[in-house]
């Protein structure tokens, strides 16, 4: 009974030990898509997309879409991979550019207000010091 017991103990403290050192990860939502000569994902592949890249469409066939990319080839895409919404990532990235130009449009006149008053407090220390 005894070993028993002790066996269960070791096995809950391994446990507990692998627990304590797991660690959490999460699964990148970055896609790549492939890009097909023809409308059949058999077709070659001649060219891949990622996650905000932009494409025109210039037709649609069943499941596909025929765009042109970027750099003016044509090719085939599934339809259930395009939005006209712009992905999050290219948002959060906006979001961010926006918020940078904010911060320094503020930061600005503050550091030039803690300037003058920096200033302002070092000719008052002198005048302090007079008297």
């Amino acid at each position: 009974m005894k070993r028993q017991s002790r066996r269960c103990f070791l096995f809950v403290a391994l446990l507990a030990a692998n627990a304590a050192r797991a660690e959490q990860l999460y699964v990148a939502d970055k896609l790549v898509l492939n890009v097909y000569a023809e409308a059949s994902q058999t077709s070659d592949k001649i060219a891949t997309l990622e996650t905000g890249d932009a494409v025109e469409e210039l037709e649609r066939a069943e499941n596909f879409v025929h765009v042109r990319l970027g750099d003016g080839r044509e090719g085939w895409i599934g339809a259930n991979y395009l939005t006209a919404e712009a992905p999050a990532i290219l948002r959060l990235k906006a979001l961010q550019a926006e918020q940078h130009a904010d911060t320094q449009s503020v930061q600005k006149p503050l550091n030039d207000e803690i300037a003058r008053l920096q200033k302002q407090n070092a000719t008052l220390q002198t005048e302090v010091k007079v008297y």
